[in-house]
Formats: structure tokens, C-alpha cells, sequence
């Protein structure tokens, strides 16, 4: 294991000087710590492995790039301007490490009018391939790439576009997809009844819910994609509603609707960025009385909105379709479903009648506000319901850290004082980071500081139910897993509420629930159970607190230029075996019943099937796919009781479950209070590989790399050096051969693109020693063109389209005609390049924590 994490170690985390895991604990404690004792504080329980901070913040910690938070959520508005800041600023996040979240629910559908052109909208799908794209070409080396978590609302009337946009494989390779539903949408699933897809208020289409909700299922069933968040819930726990709904639609008036405030009737666009007291009203009591009460967070959220127009006996009111309305003697009604005759509830208390409700033809800027405690203001003299909901709080980022719970049993019982401890250490830590963070752009450092929101979480927890004895589908392992999580939420709570009396609450602290509850937060959420991927690796412990996909697994290195494959035991399972093995096998047995369970669990992926273990020892050591589906959900929802954010989890359904299965399963994630939840049926994707145990005889997958190593070039080769013109100067093109084919091509130039085509050349070269058909690259050279070059070349004053074209001609006329058709590569056996095999080590990957990931540490997720 420490050779894994070593390598780990140099591909990822060290900086110029280290060489060790010391070396970067100490830069990334001195760095935050500051104090001498917070430095040996910080620098101790990370050395021990008992935290460690997300990836960004062990890589670019004490250094130039100094990026160190882990995920960030970007705005997406529906305006190609808009889309292209976007994708900007996720390759700027990505450069950094980062990861980013996007919904894509504020674009209008495919084929909707685009205000002010002819034109009309492409979708949201083929501006996540721009994304996807954009995501490719951002290049960070060995450390880190890019992963994004693109989300789209089932009322949205290109969902069932989104729902199938991966189900061919290789497409939007670098999206993790999830659908947010819901409640009104899982009671027509149960009802069978129908369900609008609608976007700004316009009902594009009607359709039979279970079979949009078998749409999704039908996904899964295939590429374990969508995953499913569900918006209800993830909302009534939301620290932070006055600042926004999470993924919601914004209900929100014109600039110009006067807002009745305690200073006269003023138009809410003037308001802007101010606290002033308007009246509302206690609906709950029956008199209606109306009171004085503070009003914030006024702003402008969104520019050319569609809107409506609600006529009345005696007023207009122009605002989005779904801001609520209050009807008397009915409650809150969206703008778009009122009905004629429906009495209103003015300011005056006089009769007020709905006449009609249309829909506008133009657009405006539209602009919200927040009223606490009765939630209701009066707009133009009519009762609404309060604004303030937006997506998920633009360009926020939150700084992520696992407790390793594993190192906390002693003599097979939890470490309670010293697991309470760390979390106070941890969450000082994970403070402190935000303010020694360098952000990627200005809206981000603003959101984030706004709001504070640390996540600290877990990881180790099957290893720690191992080392207790615990079965992991078990009412004591729910039990452990509520007590635990209870433990962090309520210390790391207790830190940030006595960081508060020191150093300040949160700015955005104001009309959140920590405010009406009257507790002083230094951060509006704490915890987090987020992927662990390398740093689970380097704590040499199970991934956050999913199940051990794998008791043994192969390992794969390279050895003096040949493939070498090595087995690799959990190392909890193996001392737990050994411990077994000694106190109930004779002595000359041992190694021999050791090899029995190593060599079956690799070969079959279960050691539940030897009779001669006891089901006590098995019960235990159960993997991923031993465990039931309702286990797996039951065990995230014991998680997501007491923790502020969300669960990375995955679901892991052996390879036989059905589609009810999967429906089931999100029915019941959904009954137990889960935020989303992420199923995967084992071999349903073809690029991943879950069982990691013995390859398939029928089917034999090799790396590319397994029969092609790259030959020594000779000292000596005869070459051909011809001179030609190019748009931009002169090129010396010299092209060598091996055993009479191209082997090598040199780009010399006076004048132009001297590194490009320096670069040029050498990849040419590279292709060439790799046996790539000559006419391929022949073909690819010619295909480029240059303007200035294309110009110069109709004029007769160039020998190509372009370098590349003139290069391409070159080796053209140097090949006899013979051998410029297309050939197959050579090579001895069949070559397939699936994507289930690891980029960086060569091993099998596993879909774990809701992302493919493999035992050294890479993960598709980042």
C-alpha cells in the first residue's frame, strides 16, 4: 500500500523540494496555521492521517496557484454572453483543481424564439457539449482534471433530451448528470397522472409522469446515469432560504411595481441593495392584521424574463407566472392559475377581483426581495407571496475535509474524546481556509465569504465497523453511523458557534435559520460527506462511508518496460483473516487457508460462499455487492439525518436487479429523506468494469501500451531536406527514413510559428515511430489551412494551404504510390482501449462514491 501511495504522492501532491507525505503536511500546515501551535496542531493530525483536506488544498497550498477549495457552483443565465462567461470560468476553476456544478434550467428549450433575432434557442444539450469541450482542452498535467456536475429540473421541456444525453457512451465524458424532481412530480408517479413541462411560466408539453419517471430508470438501468436530487427536501433544510431556493424558479416582479414600505410606495427597482420595513400581513390569523416588518436581500435577479399580467377589478400587476399570490380564502396561488372572480387581499382591505391573467409578449428585468417571519409584502396594493428564490447561490465554493475513522477505535470502541478533538481542530482548519483562499474570479470570492459554508465529513467508516466487528447491513452499523455523524455535526456546530463570538457570523447570517433560531454561525453549513477518491487512498482507508467494493484486488506496475500484476489485500480484512486464521487453523494450515480466501475473493469478488468461514466472520467483511440496495439507502439516509449538505454514495445493485429494482430504490431513498440518490447495476456500462477480479477469457482487454514500446531511434539516417515557402516564411523540411519508411520529421523555419512547428514536427515523428499509416498523416497534414497562407498559396506565393498542408505535400512526394493507401496499425493482438481501464495505473475501476474511481487514487470526479 505505501508504494500506492507514493506514487500517488509524486503524480498529484508534491511541489519542488518535497518527496515525501511529511513534506506536505508541513507546507500545507504552515500555510494555514498561524501560530506555532496551530501549525504542529494542523500539521500532526494530518501527518497521522486523522484529516486531511480536499485535493486542491494539499496541491496548490503555499504556492502561486493557492486555489484550495474543491467544488463550485456556476450561473448559467440564458444569454449566449452569459453561457460563454460560464464556460470560462469553469476553465478557470478547472486550471485550479476545481470542480464545478452547473444547472442548466435557467436555458430556454431547443427550438424556442430568442428574443431580439430571427433565431431560435439550441437547448441546453448542446451547450453542455460546449462545456464537455471546453473541459477537454483545459490541461493540467498529471494533477488533477476537470469534472463537472451538470443538473437539469424535470418540469423542464428538454428533459427528456437531458435524460437520454449519455446514453451513448463517450458522449459528455467529462458531465456527471442528475434530474431534480419534485414532490409534485412523484405524486403523479404514484397517481399515474400527468405532468407539465413548462419554462417561464408557457407549458410546453403534457406528458404521462411514469413514463418520464421510466425514462429516467431506463438510464440508470444502462449507464448508472441520471443520478436524482430531490429539490423539496434539499430546500426544507436549506440554512440559507432567504438567499435562495436551491435549483427554483424565480418568482419575481418588474422594476417598476410599487412596494408599499413604511416611507410611501416605492418602485422595488429603487430598493435595490437597501433595508427598509414594508407592511404585510398574518395570514394565519383570521382578522388579516397587517404589521411593519423588515425587508432585505432586494435585488435584481434576472434580466428579460417572461412574464404575466393579472388584471384586476382594480390594478395591474406584471410579474413572473409563478410568483404566488395570495387569494383569500384559498392561500398562495402562482400568478399564471389564477382564476376570474377570485377575491385578492389589497392593502386597503377593499373588494378586489381577478378580471383575466396573459401572458406578456415582452420581456424585462426582474427584481425580488426577502420578508421574514410572515413571508409577504404588498405590490402594487396586492398581497404576494415572498421572493428570494434563485439557483443555488451563483458562484459559491465550499471547502471540503474528511475525518479518518478508522484511526479512532481503540480496543474495538470509538475514540469519542479524541474524534471530538479533531473536529474542533478540523473545523478552525477548513475556516481559516476561506480567507487564505485565492479564488478564481471576483463573483466567487464574494459568494463564498458571503455564506462561509465549510464541509466536513468522513471517511473510513466500513474500515471502522470492520475493525468493531460491526456488519455494515446492520441496525448496529446504522446506529454507529447516527452516532458519529452526530458527533461531528454537533461539535463542528459548537466550533463555528464559538468561532463566531471571536471572529464574526457569516454576512448572509442575517434571515437565515441559524438567525431566526438565534444561533450565532460563523459558517451557514459544516457538514459534508463529499468524495474521498485520493485522499481515502492516501490514508490507506475505505472511501467515505461506502462499503469495500473489493476485499482483493489486482495491481498493476511496470517493471524494466513489461506489465507486472500483483494482488492487493484490504489491509483491515487481511489482519481481521490473519487474526482468524491463527486462533482457529493449525499452524501448517495457515498460509494455506490465507491463500484459499485471498485467491477466492479475487476470483469470485465474495468470500460469502466459503463454508468453512463462520457467517459471523462473513457477515463482517461483506462487500458493495453483498450488501442490499435498501441497506445501502438506509445507511446514507442514517448519514444525511445530521448533516448540512449532501451524501456522495453509490448504490451498487449486482448485475441481475431489474428496473423495478431501480424504481423501487429511488421511491425509497426518496421516502427516507435522501437529498438524491445514485444507483449503479453492475456491467450496465460498458467502459466500467465493477467486479474487480480474474478477466474474462472470451474477452481479453489489454492496454495500449501492452505489445507497442517505442524503439530506440538509430544514431544514423539517411533523410530528405527539401525547401519550401509557407505563409508566414521559409521552411526546411527534413524527413527520415527506417527500413525504407518515414521515421522522423524536423521542421526548420525563418520567420513564423518557430515553437508550433518545432512541436509539429516532433509529434509528426512521434506518429511515425508508432507505425501510424503514412497516408493518415498525410492525410491529416493536408486538411489544414492557414488564411494567410490559403491567401498566398491562390496567388501562387506559397507551396501550401498552410505549414501543415506544405509539410503533408512534402511526404507526400517522398512516398512511393504503393504505399499510400490506408493500412490497419500492425500489432499482435487485438487492441481495445476501454475506459475502464485507470489512465494511470492500468488497473480495473469501480463506480464508488458516485463516480468511477480506482484503487490508486484517480477518479473520473477529479
Amino acid at each position: 500500500m505505501s508504494d500506492i501511495v507514493n506514487e500517488v504522492l509524486a503524480a498529484r501532491y508534491f511541489r519542488e523540494g518535497e518527496s515525501s507525505w511529511e513534506d506536505v503536511c508541513r507546507r500545507v500546515a504552515d500555510y494555514v496555521g498561524n501560530t506555532d501551535d496551530e501549525r504542529e496542531i494542523y500539521y500532526d493530525m494530518m501527518v497521522n492521517k486523522d484529516f486531511v483536506p480536499n485535493s486542491p488544498a494539499l496541491m496548490n497550498a503555499g504556492t502561486s496557484i493557492g486555489q484550495l477549495s474543491a467544488c463550485f457552483v456556476l450561473k448559467v443565465p440564458d444569454s449566449m454572453e452569459g453561457i460563454f462567461d460560464a464556460i470560462k470560468n469553469a476553465a478557470l476553476i478547472h486550471k485550479a483543481a476545481g470542480g464545478t456544478g452547473f444547472s442548466f434550467g435557467n436555458l430556454r428549450p431547443e427550438g424556442d424564439k430568442v428574443n431580439g433575432t430571427d433565431g431560435v434557442a439550441s437547448g441546453p444539450i448542446s451547450f453542455m457539449k460546449v462545456f464537455n469541450a471546453a473541459t477537454d482542452a483545459v490541461k493540467q498535467g498529471s494533477k488533477r482534471r476537470g469534472a463537472n456536475m451538470g443538473v437539469l429540473p424535470v418540469w423542464h421541456p428538454d428533459i427528456e433530451k437531458f435524460i437520454t444525453c449519455k446514453n451513448t457512451e463517450g458522449d459528455l465524458s467529462n458531465f456527471n448528470i442528475s434530474v431534480m424532481i419534485d414532490n409534485e412530480f412523484i405524486k403523479a408517479v404514484k397517481d399515474d397522472s400527468d405532468y407539465n413541462l413548462h419554462f417561464n411560466g408557457k407549458v410546453y408539453k403534457t406528458v404521462r409522469a411514469k413514463e418520464l419517471f421510466d425514462l429516467i430508470v431506463d438510464g440508470i438501468s444502462k449507464t448508472g446515469e441520471p443520478g436524482v436530487l430531490f429539490y423539496d427536501y434539499i430546500n426544507d433544510v436549506n440554512t440559507c432560504k432567504h438567499l435562495g431556493n436551491i435549483e427554483a424558479t424565480n418568482p419575481c416582479l418588474i422594476g417598476s411595481t410599487l412596494i408599499k414600505t413604511v416611507n410611501g410606495d416605492i418602485p422595488i427597482k429603487e430598493l435595490v441593495g437597501k433595508k427598509v420595513k414594508v407592511y404585510c400581513v398574518d395570514i394565519n390569523s383570521w382578522q388579516y392584521p397587517i404589521y411593519e416588518y423588515n425587508a432585505f436581500n432586494i435585488r435584481k435577479t434576472r434580466e428579460n424574463a417572461s412574464l404575466v399580467k393579472i388584471v384586476t377589478t382594480k390594478r395591474e400587476i406584471i410579474c413572473t407566472p409563478e410568483h404566488k399570490i395570495f387569494v383569500c380564502d384559498i392561500g398562495y396561488i402562482e400568478a399564471q392559475n389564477l382564476m376570474k372572480n377570485w377575491q385578492l387581499f389589497n392593502y386597503s382591505k377593499e373588494l378586489e377581483m381577478v378580471d383575466h391573467v396573459e401572458y406578456l409578449d415582452h420581456t424585462e428585468d426582474v427584481y425580488s426581495m426577502t420578508v421574514n417571519k410572515y413571508h409577504n409584502y404588498f405590490a402594487n396594493d396586492i398581497l404576494v407571496r415572498n421572493c428570494g428564490e434563485e439557483p443555488l447561490l451563483p458562484y459559491e465554493s465550499c471547502n471540503l475535509g474528511s475525518i479518518n475513522l478508522s484511526n479512532y477505535i481503540d480496543n474495538d470502541k470509538l475514540n469519542t474524546s479524541k474524534l471530538i478533538n479533531t473536529i474542533e481542530q478540523a473545523t478552525e482548519f477548513l475556516d481559516k481556509i476561506i480567507d487564505l483562499n485565492k479564488y478564481p474570479i471576483e463573483e466567487i470570492a464574494d459568494a463564498s465569504k458571503k455564506t462561509r459554508k465549510i464541509g466536513l465529513g468522513y471517511m473510513g467508516f466500513h474500515h471502522m465497523l470492520m475493525k468493531m466487528g460491526i456488519p455494515y447491513d446492520s441496525s448496529d452499523a446504522l446506529y454507529q453511523a447516527r452516532l458519529v455523524m452526530g458527533i461531528l455535526n454537533d461539535m463542528s456546530v459548537l466550533t463555528s458557534r464559538e468561532l463566531a463570538k471571536e471572529l464574526g457570523t457569516f454576512p448572509a447570517y442575517e434571515g437565515s435559520q441559524w438567525f431566526l433560531q438565534d444561533i450565532p454561525m460563523r459558517n451557514a453549513t459544516t457538514t459534508c460527506i463529499a468524495p474521498t477518491g485520493s485522499i481515502a487512498t492516501l490514508s490507506e482507508t475505505s472511501y467515505g462511508i461506502e462499503p469495500v467494493f473489493s476485499l482483493v484486488h489486482k495491481r498493476y506496475t511496470w517493471v524494466d518496460g513489461e506489465k507486472k500484476g500483483y494482488l492487493m489485500v484490504d489491509p483491515v480484512f487481511e489482519e481481521k483473516l490473519d487474526e482468524y486464521i491463527e486462533t482457529h487453523c493449525e499452524f501448517t494450515q495457515w498460509d494455506k487457508k490465507k491463500q484459499e480466501v485471498v485467491n477466492h475473493a479475487y476470483e469470485t469478488g465474495t468470500i460469502q460462499d466459503i463454508t468453512w468461514l463462520p457467517v459471523e466472520f462473513k457477515s463482517v467483511f461483506k462487500t458493495a455487492l453483498d450488501i442490499d440496495w435498501k441497506a445501502h439507502i438506509d445507511m446514507q439516509a442514517a448519514f444525511q439525518q445530521y448533516c448540512h449538505a449532501a451524501i456522495s454514495k453509490t448504490i451498487n445493485m449486482p448485475s441481475g436487479a431489474t428496473k423495478d429494482d431501480i424504481r423501487s430504490a429511488i421511491l425509497y431513498a426518496y421516502e427516507k429523506k435522501c437529498k438524491g440518490v445514485t444507483i449503479y447495476v453492475t456491467g450496465s456500462r460498458n467502459d466500467i468494469v465493477m467486479e474487480l477480479k480474474k478477466e474474462s477469457t472470451s474477452t481479453p482487454v489489454t492496454t495500449l501500451t501492452d505489445e507497442r514500446i517505442l524503439p530506440k531511434r538509430p544514431a544514423d539516417l539517411p533523410a530528405t531536406n527539401s525547401k519550401r515557402r509557407s505563409g508566414c516564411g521559409k521552411l526546411i523540411i527534413s524527413v527520415a527514413e527506417k527500413d525504407g519508411k518515414p521515421y522522423e520529421c524536423i521542421i526548420n523555419n525563418k520567420g513564423g510559428c518557430t515553437a508550433m512547428n518545432d512541436a509539429l514536427g516532433q509529434m509528426i515523428s512521434l506518429a511515425m515511430r508508432w507505425n501510424v499509416p503514412t497516408w493518415d498523416i498525410i492525410k491529416t497534414l493536408r486538411n489544414v489551412t492557414c488564411p494567410v497562407a490559403y491567401k498566398k498559396f491562390s496567388e501562387g506565393k506559397s507551396d501550401g494551404k498552410s505549414c501543415a498542408d506544405v509539410v503533408g505535400r512534402v511526404i507526400e512526394s517522398l512516398i512511393p504510390d504503393k504505399d499510400l493507401e490506408p493500412s490497419p496499425i500492425p500489432c499482435k493482438k487485438e487492441v481495445k482501449t476501454k475506459s475502464n481501464i485507470c489512465p494511470e495505473c492500468g488497473e480495473k475501476m469501480s463506480m464508488v462514491e458516485g463516480c468511477v474511481t480506482c484503487a490508486c487514487g484517480y477518479s473520473r470526479c477529479g
